[in-house]
Order: structure tokens, then sequence, then C-alpha cells
């Protein structure tokens, strides 16, 4: 199912293509986990799509490449404050990932698996735009202009053997950010999940997944970006349906339920994201 799919591996020789677009928002500051009144932005909201496309090479091999765009990244600033300006907006291609998948682990009876996924990021993406003739803040950025390593760990559980199309999946990633040629550094990132899904009926299923993201300070030629760095956590609820025998098509919506910050930062409201995906099989094993 889309909604789980792209944490495993792909059979030998299967091809699967996976679009995706999400829409984000966000309107109120925090400082620590408590709202704050702080004043600045009104609101910002985020459009992005990508697509994911990943190959089995063997029963146990995988590799995956991500590529994205988005298509606007703008932020509105209160019209009360005394800015030559009130809305600044971004856009172009996100830094693309290549990813190593390799299945550690499957039990005989296909009850649990353990999947390692490792990769990079590439500074592709825009990281020196200028909206109104000022230079975006890095979170406008399209792109971090740094490499970054990635590394993350899969595990999947069908623990009733009269519910088979029950699972449970918990699956973490870390990231390490370089440093870009503007001298700024994203922290040290992590992002866990836990998730389950069942079938409604038929082709339809409903997911269930609560994640947690965890992000260390920023820093800007060396120093410490006192006002960086979060945690959050968030509940996300999905349904995904297949459409015919060969395409399924996923709805989620992404609700943070707690989110602590570092100083005060705008913090997350909502998203809601959408894909569609398809398995190719593209050669048949010879008999």
């Amino acid at each position: 199912m889309s909604g789980t799919k792209s944490f495993g591996v792909n059979e030998k020789n299967h091809l699967s293509i996976m679009a995706f677009y999400s829409h984000s928002y966000a309107d109120k500051y925090f400082t620590g986990d408590s709202r704050s009144d702080f004043l600045g932005l009104a609101n910002s909201h985020f459009d992005y799509s990508s697509i994911d496309i990943a190959y089995g090479i063997t029963s146990k091999f995988t590799v995956e490449i991500q590529a994205g765009y988005y298509l606007n990244k703008t932020q509105n600033y209160d019209p009360t404050l005394p800015l030559p300006y009130f809305q600044l907006q971004g856009h172009g291609l996100a830094d693309p990932s290549f990813l190593l998948k390799y299945n550690l682990f499957t039990s005989q009876d296909s009850v649990w698996s353990c999947t390692f996924i490792g990769g990079a990021k590439f500074p592709i993406g825009t990281y020196q735009e200028y909206s109104n003739n000022v230079l975006l803040t890095q979170d406008v950025q399209s792109g971090t202009g740094a490499y970054a390593g990635i590394a993350g760990l899969t595990i999947m559980a069908k623990p009733f053997r009269n519910h088979k199309n029950f699972r449970i999946i918990f699956n973490r990633k870390e990231t390490s950010e370089g440093t870009n040629p503007l001298g700024y550094k994203y922290g040290f990132a992590t992002t866990n999940s836990i998730s389950s899904s069942f079938k409604l009926f038929k082709q339809c299923s409903f997911l269930l997944m609560v994640q947690n993201e965890n992000r260390m300070r920023d820093y800007l030629n060396g120093s410490i970006i006192d006002a960086s760095g979060f945690i959050k956590v968030a509940a996300i609820p999905a349904i995904v349906t297949g459409l015919g025998k060969e395409w399924e098509f996923g709805a989620y919506f992404n609700y943070p339920f707690y989110q602590k910050y570092n100083g005060t930062q705008f913090g997350n409201s909502y998203s809601i994201s959408a894909t569609l995906s398809k398995v190719f099989g593209l050669r048949k094993e010879k008999s």
C-alpha cells in the first residue's frame, strides 16, 4: 500500500513509482511548548510535489531515487508591522535523495522483517533565491546547499495470525547535514514513526501513524542559532485504496498535537497530502 510500501524493499525486478503532493499551513508561534503572541509572520504555506522511483535488484536489495519540487514556499507577514514588504515567496527544486535499502531479516512465516536504509541528499535545489530583493530565509529556500547523509531502519510485524492484513511498522530515519557555502548548517535530525494498517473492505485500508521529529539547533558560520531546533509529535490518519488492479491512491492528514521549540519559532498547524503509486514487474523469472 502507498502508506507503507516505501518503507520496505521491492520484489526482484519490480519497479515502483509513487507520485506525492503535500500542502502544509502554519499560523502560530511557540516559545518552548507554549503558544506565543510574538508579532512577525501572520501565516505560511508550502506546496510540495515529488516522485519516488525504486527498483528491486534482488529480493533483498532495492535502489531508490526521490526527487521533488516546491511549487511555492510562502511566508506572509503581519500587516501591522512597518515592513517594505509583507510576503516572501520561494519555489524550485528540492534536494534529491539516492537511497540503498537492504532487507536484513525476514522470518519464514513473513511475520517479522527488518530493512536497513542508507543514502545521501545532493545539493541541487536553490538555496540563494531572492524575493522582493530580499534573500529568502533558509526556511523558504527550496534547497539546503549542502550534502547530507541518511541512515534508517524499518521493522515490520504482522502480530496476529488470523488477521494477516493488519501490520505494525516502526521506522527510524537519521539525517546529518553538511555546511552550505553561506555557512548555514542544519542540526542533526531524527524521525521516528510507528504505524498500523488494516483493511476496511476489499481494496480500501485505514492507516494510522504517530510520528516524532527531532532536530538539534542549526549553526551559522560556526555559531549556534538559539531559535532553532525542535521536537514534534504528530498523528497521521490515512485512507489508502486500490484503483483497479494496478494503481493505489492514498490521502493523509498530518496533525501535530505536540510541538516544542528552542526559543520562539513559527510552528506547524496541519498538512494534507496525497499519493498515487504503481508497481511494474519488468522481468519474469526463468523457470
